[in-house]
């Protein structure tokens, strides 16, 4: 079993040594003077933000201090200890812009231990293809930074690129508690033979440790963000999932902003998590952006709340509704330089149960909450776009990367639930990545040469380009492929078509773009199982040995496999929609590798109450009462390694069993039917592992399942019918012959449509 880690963070403030004052030597038994041992005043850090063009070195210097930090590249600037004396001496010197207390800053994280789908399928990743990358080397050419706890140099699925440290002495950008590997993963975990997958499979990963076991303060901050702007470059998108601590009033907001200002002036697009503070509007309190001129005080939840800084709320990928832990935003940011449905939020992205890295010294892998999964989701889709489109060079250029983000995602109206729980009305989109972003092969240059004639474009990765040519620009449907194509790898570069036959010169040339097929993932976490395909998102009563992927042709698209040795079973937490009282209609593909195996299939049975599918020499399904189970239907034909759709109906009295769209046993009588009050819904089998054994347990379900959909009515023969002929004869037309059934629970498990739908879904 996976062990539950209970992590203490302890967060060290700096305290300057007291000083005794000595009494002056007296004669023997003469009375001396009333003498006071006194303390100086204590020591605290402050930032300093200087104007541009003060030498820095200097005024340390001419102040005597000893700075921990100084700024040169996002920030002109220092931070030092000092006395009441001198913090009042700078705020009055004209090279000075402000004189900022330190403060602590945390991770903005949700530790939990419960097993969930990831967000890649619900944006939309696993038909994108951009991110489809070969295996090593060809990985997504660019450059992010992780501002946080380190990252993990050692784990498989990450390509640390440099790393650096900004907190305690020793660690030197090695991830200390797991964040940082948590959230580089999800960014660009490698496509490979191994482990998860990120949004940006194989970025070039720096790790900026800014964060530590003792100091983690806005000191820290800064400077991670200078040693950005010193390669700035380089790197083009940076992550930063961290804020303030809870109840912060008094923060750097000046110091902050000048050098995330200055980073993002630079071309770099600077990602935040909006923070976990139960809908807090990450203004603030007092509502007020930046430094309140009433109180001289800032409360905003920065970096996300800062004008230049992409804020991404979470949201739940399963149940499509806002985290209730996620800030908000009830007011636009002043200046604002993008426009989002959600006002100061850029856009919302899956940040609850999430898989990803871990450390290596652990188990490798886990799944958390919080705004901390949000905002790598939306690093890694940045990266996305730059691999398609090229970086910014300066603010502009961000700015359009922010706009085409959010322009490209998906609205709440479409997330399919009739309420997204959105605390404050301003419904920031899902970021899902979108086909406007991609590059179109404009001809950059053309000429002839040696008999030959070259086309020069720009290709994108992920989609794959052929010369043709027609004697007539006006004939419709006379374009000849040329022989020879290119595709485009890993960041949109300069790519050349040549004819080396022109045939006339009244020859029209174009160049013809089109997406190239995702490719075969596979799971390999041993020997004995290097091949098998893997499904890729899911999750398992218990995650050990799990190593989910992309996954399998299912049925319509893509599907989860399941078995012991890889996802036994997704858990849904319990819905009462999920288990009525009656009537419903249980609905879902399923592909048996074996037969007589006894696997339970999908379920909300505990106790014997509620209902469950086996998959035996026959297909059962089974409802449960009191006492044992009040019906029990077994029928239909088992074929190994083939496609059956798998339909169970209580109308209320009877139960009846479909398989292939037609009905097999049934209808029988339910009476004493008892929906189970609280078992979560469990797809995939029930047993676990037997560890250190190398068996699979005897309740564990071994193929392949696919679509399943949950219905708070009796759908008829005829729908069911309908249903299957829709995925045997229109396969890109099932999920909305689905969707206009409204099912109270849709999981195309790995497909791009909505894992959860709602009994009044909008749109079609």
């Amino acid at each position: 079993m996976r062990r539950k880690l209970l992590i203490a963070i302890a967060w060290a403030m700096a305290v300057s040594t007291g000083i005794a004052v000595a009494q002056s030597e007296l004669p023997a038994g003469a009375a001396g003077p009333n003498v006071v041992s006194t303390n100086p005043p204590p020591l605290e850090t402050r930032i300093v933000t200087c104007q541009r063009g003060v030498d820095v070195d200097a005024l340390v210097q001419e102040f005597g201090l000893t700075p921990s930090c100084i700024y040169r590249h996002a920030l002109t600037g220092f931070a030092a200890p000092m006395d009441s004396a001198a913090i009042q001496r700078l705020k009055q010197d004209g090279r000075v812009r402000a004189v900022e207390k330190d403060g602590l800053v945390a991770p903005c994280i949700v530790w939990n231990f419960s097993h969930m789908p990831s967000g890649i399928a619900r944006m939309g990743l696993t038909n994108f293809p951009v991110a489809y990358t070969s295996l090593d080397p060809q990985r997504i050419n660019v450059d992010v930074a992780v501002l946080d706890s380190g990252i993990d140099p050692l784990h498989p699925d990450l390509d640390v690129y440099q790393s650096v440290g900004f907190a305690d002495p020793g660690y030197n950008g090695v991830d200390w508690n797991g964040h940082g590997t948590w959230v580089a993963g999800i960014i660009g975990a490698i496509r490979d033979f191994f482990g998860t997958v990120g949004v940006a499979p194989g970025v070039r990963l720096w790790s900026v440790q800014v964060m530590g076991p003792t100091q983690s303060g806005w000191t820290n901050i800064i400077a991670g963000i200078d040693y950005i702007a010193q390669h700035a470059d380089q790197i083009s998108v940076v992550n930063a999932s961290l804020g303030p601590t809870p109840g912060s009033t008094d923060l750097p907001c000046t110091a902050v902003h000048e050098a995330v200002s200055n980073l993002v002036s630079m071309g770099v697009v600077f990602v935040a998590g909006a923070g976990n503070n139960n809908g807090q509007d990450i203004a603030g309190a007092d509502g007020v952006w930046g430094v309140n001129p009433a109180t001289c005080k800032c409360d905003d939840f920065i970096p996300a709340s800062l004008p230049e800084v992409m804020a991404v709320s979470a949201m739940d990928p399963v149940k499509n509704i806002i985290a209730s832990f996620s800030n908000s935003s009830k007011m636009n940011k002043v200046p604002s330089y993008v426009t989002s449905p959600g006002l100061g939020i850029d856009v919302a992205a899956p940040g609850v149960n999430i898989y990803s890295t871990w450390l290596t010294s652990t188990d490798g892998y886990t799944y958390q909450s919080g705004t901390s999964g949000a905002s790598p989701h939306v690093a890694g889709l940045v990266a996305l776009y730059i691999a398609a489109n090229g970086r910014a060079t300066n603010a502009a250029g961000v700015y359009r990367i922010r706009q085409a983000i959010i322009d490209g995602s998906l609205p709440q109206s479409q997330w399919g639930v009739t309420n997204t729980m959105d605390p404050d009305g301003n419904p920031e989109p899902l970021a899902m990545p979108s086909t406007n972003w991609v590059s179109q092969p404009n001809i950059l240059n053309e000429g002839a040469a040696q008999g030959a004639f070259q086309l020069g474009f720009a290709a994108v990765p992920g989609y794959a380009y052929t010369a043709q040519s027609s004697k007539s620009i006006g004939a419709s449907n006379q374009w000849t492929n040329l022989p020879g194509a290119v595709a485009g790898t890993r960041s949109l570069a300069p790519a050349t078509l040549t004819d080396t036959n022109p045939a006339s010169p009244e020859r029209f040339y174009r160049v013809a773009m089109s997406p190239v097929s995702p490719p075969t993932d596979y799971f390999a976490d041993d020997a004995l199982y290097a091949g098998t395909n893997a499904g890729s998102i899911g999750s398992a009563g218990d995650a050990d040995g799990m190593r989910p992927l992309l996954g399998d042709p299912g049925i319509v698209g893509t599907c989860n496999r399941f078995s012991a040795f890889e996802i036994r079973q997704i858990q849904v937490p319990y819905l009462p929609a999920l288990n009525p009282n009656g009537p419903f209609t249980v609905e879902f593909w399923a592909r048996p590798t074996q037969l007589g195996a006894a696997c339970p299939l999908t379920s909300v049975d505990t106790n014997g109450s509620g209902w469950v599918f086996y998959q035996n020499n026959t297909w059962e399904f089974q409802v449960g009462g009191l006492k044992g189970y009040a019906a029990n239907l077994a029928g239909g034909s088992v074929q190994a390694f083939a496609w059956h759709h798998i339909v169970g109906v209580y109308d209320g009295t009877n139960i009846t069993l479909y398989v292939n769209g037609q009905p097999v046993a049934g209808p029988t009588a339910a009476s004493g039917f008892r929906p189970n009050a609280s078992a979560p819904l469990g797809i995939g089998g029930v047993g676990d592992w037997p560890m250190g054994t190398g068996a699979p347990s005897s309740q564990a379900f071994d193929g392949w399942l696919d679509e399943v959909a949950i219905y708070t009515n009796a759908l008829s023969a005829n729908i069911i019918a309908a249903h299957y002929a829709a995925a045997t004869t229109n396969n890109a037309g099932y999920a909305k012959q689905i969707l206009s059934s409204r099912p109270v629970g849709y999981w195309p498990l790995d497909d791009v449509y909505q894992p959860l739908v709602d009994a009044t879904p909008t749109g079609p």
